[in-house]
């Protein structure tokens, strides 16, 4: 049962439209060891949802999770994290995870951190899986995996367990809530540069602001034509974070990209195996044209956030190369099925 000055906290939080990020820190914390019943739980989530998520929210819920968190015995300097909300219900194949691997391959450090699918029909760790990608490594052999390939997956509730005790609440409650946004800043392996898709833009530039907040280096955050994807099918909205703390907002259109517009339906997936297939076929310069216009220009953002390019549509013409001339094809090969034992 939760303590009465516990609850104390929480209903001045609850009756606060205007929190700190110290205040959140001080809310959010309880909830990372378990020390609030499911009504307390309900209600923060509730009453967060109801009168919008703020900075300080998202901040503060960070920095609580983050410190109760795993950390990845690699961190920081160099590294890059894709994840996204997910949550467009697009059902499309999987770009981000496809381009972080046509990203891995182009010499990209990538650590990049999910789940199985919530929302879709293969969630990232699904297709990596039916990709025979080494999933669920122990740290010592996701460090041994990273340094091999560029690349490593880390299954999130593995790193933040804490999250677990939310997870009831939010099943019962079927609705969108902070954790939705939450979960793709909590990555174990404090990345310098980070690439996240929202699928609700009115996040963008708040996201954007805990990115800095959170020590980012460089990061973009990305809401492509109604989708938590780069977009060849319309125009997309990107606020990118800059090493001197600026952040711009703008748009890019396919012809900025370096690609020719597409149909969003040009791009719908199916399960786990067909989405591999799909990935395969771009892999090997065949597949659908938009297929690999999709995969290239959300690599090619990736390049360019790591300072690999000084433009989109020149990462994007990167990241058609690997695939067009078979480094990608000979990358996964390479480490597939691998197990990275000593």
């Amino acid at each position: 049962m939760t303590n009465s000055s516990t609850v104390d906290g929480l209903i001045a939080y609850l009756d606060n439209p205007h929190p700190t990020v110290e205040e959140a820190v001080d809310v959010f914390t309880p909830l990372t060891v378990g020390e609030y019943d499911d009504i307390h739980i309900a209600a923060l989530l509730c009453t967060i949802r109801t009168r919008g998520e703020t900075f300080a929210d998202l901040a503060g819920a960070a920095q609580a999770f983050l410190a109760a968190g795993r950390t990845f015995p690699i961190t920081g300097k160099g590294l890059l994290d894709t994840a996204g909300t997910g949550g467009d219900h697009a059902n499309l194949i999987n770009i981000t995870t496809g381009a972080s691997l046509v990203a891995a391959a182009g010499g990209c450090k990538l650590v990049k951190v999910g789940n199985r699918s919530v929302s879709s029909q293969s969630g990232s760790a699904d297709v990596l899986e039916a990709m025979n990608i080494p999933l669920d490594l122990d740290p010592d052999r996701a460090v041994r995996q990273f340094k091999a390939s560029n690349f490593t997956f880390l299954f999130a509730p593995a790193y933040n367990p804490a999250v677990a005790h939310v997870q009831p609440v939010r099943r019962a409650l079927k609705i969108p809530t902070i954790f939705n946004t939450l979960g793709p800043v909590l990555s174990p392996a404090r990345p310098e540069f980070q690439i996240m898709g929202v699928a609700n833009p009115q996040t963008g530039r708040m996201i954007t602001e805990v990115f800095r907040e959170l020590g980012r280096s460089r990061a973009l955050v990305i809401h492509g034509a109604g989708t938590d994807e780069l977009a060849v099918w319309g125009d997309s909205q990107v606020w990118e974070l800059s090493p001197d703390g600026e952040i711009k907002e703008y748009l890019v259109t396919p012809d900025d990209l370096g690609v020719k517009r597409h149909h969003l339906s040009d791009l719908k997936g199916g399960d786990a195996q067909q989405n591999a297939a799909h990935l395969y076929a771009a892999f090997d310069g065949t597949g659908p044209e938009a297929h690999r216009d999709a995969l290239a220009v959300s690599a090619g953002a990736m390049f360019y956030l790591n300072s690999m390019v000084d433009d989109f549509a020149s990462g994007t013409a990167m990241a058609q190369k690997l695939m067009a001339d078979g480094t990608v094809r000979d990358w996964l090969r390479t480490h597939e099925e691998a197990n990275y034992a000593e």
